[in-house]
């Protein structure tokens, strides 16, 4: 059986709003305010396929940190990792450093 968001129907459960582009652009306006005040969540659809979703600018923001915490705790694994591998001789001084790329 197909879904009602397989038949291009507008769609609510308790926490998200399914809706055809055609039909969020329709009413483009109570979906931001049903965002805004009901903090719900709005998957758009075009052609039988989810395409995009509108949040609060809050679960934006969290979405950011939580990505920007993410790529760091990636970063200090990396750096972890590439510490592991190199002993104390194979590192240079800042001063070093500068000389050889042409800084001093």
């Amino acid at each position: 059986m197909e879904s009602a968001i397989e038949r291009g129907q507008f769609v609510e459960d308790s926490d998200t709003i399914a809706a055809s582009i055609d039909e969020a652009q329709d009413r483009l306006l109570n979906l931001a305010q049903q965002v805004k005040a009901d903090d719900k969540r709005i998957i758009l659809t075009h052609q039988d396929r989810e395409i995009a979703a509108i949040i609060s600018i809050e679960a934006f923001a969290f979405l950011e940190r939580a990505i920007a915490q993410a790529e760091d705790e990636s970063d200090l694994e990396d750096c972890q990792q590439i510490l592991a591998q190199t002993q104390p001789g194979d590192w240079i001084s800042l001063e070093e450093l500068k000389k050889e790329i042409g800084l001093q």
